[in-house]
């Protein structure tokens, strides 16, 4: 089956009547779009608007991966519960 096709500005039609463009994809680019990137305190921020605008899961990804999986479980996890947030891990 042939891959979705995109218009020469490299969007792809969507059948909702958007057409996101690539930098929409998290893949290309790289997650940031979300705004998960910054000190404890605004990531924990961030992740509660999240959850208030009714995200139930969200996927991180880190790199490199080990340490900075040890680092916001340190330092943001605590911040979140403390926020009254569940947290599953």
């Amino acid at each position: 089956m042939p891959g979705p096709r995109h218009d020469a500005s490299g969007k792809f039609p969507h059948r909702l009547g958007s057409c996101p463009c690539l930098e929409d994809y998290s893949v290309s680019n790289r997650g940031l779009r979300a705004g998960l990137v910054g000190a404890p305190d605004a990531l924990a921020e961030r992740l509660d608007a999240f959850e208030r605008a009714g995200v139930d899961l969200t996927l991180l990804q880190f790199s490199p991966q080990a340490e900075e999986m040890e680092r916001f479980a340190a330092e943001v996890i605590p911040l979140v519960r403390r926020q009254g947030r569940r947290v599953v891990a």
